[in-house]
């Protein structure tokens, strides 16, 4: 899996922020910054376009979001297909939403949870 687009609104210390991998020549083999800036967010915000949760943060999801319409979207690349997972967080209501798509094609229903 290689990570191609990511996009972050309301997660962490972000208000809405785009970062397109795929512009970037080569291989990135380094993300640098001062303390809280969010390096860690970024990366960890890639695994939780896939199983909704930071890896190393000890509580929910909801905790680091804001408000009622944040969101996590990747798109990346595997096998030589570009997918895209969406995730649409209600941090106030501690719901989300979860979808996947191969493409345009989506490869799951409305995904709802509530924790």
């Amino acid at each position: 899996m290689r990570p191609r687009k990511l996009r972050m609104k309301g997660v962490g210390r972000f208000t809405d922020v785009e970062i397109d991998f795929a512009s970037i020549p080569g291989n990135i083999i380094a993300i640098s910054g001062l303390t809280g800036q969010g390096k860690t967010m970024t990366i960890e915000s890639i695994f939780a376009a896939h199983h909704r949760n930071f890896p190393s943060r000890p509580d929910s999801i909801y905790k680091y979001c804001h408000g009622k319409d944040s969101q996590i979207e990747l798109e990346f690349i595997n096998k030589g297909i570009i997918y895209r997972s969406l995730i649409n967080i209600d941090a106030v209501g501690a719901e989300m939403e979860s979808y996947l798509f191969e493409g345009d094609k989506p490869l799951n229903e409305d995904r709802k949870s509530v924790v």
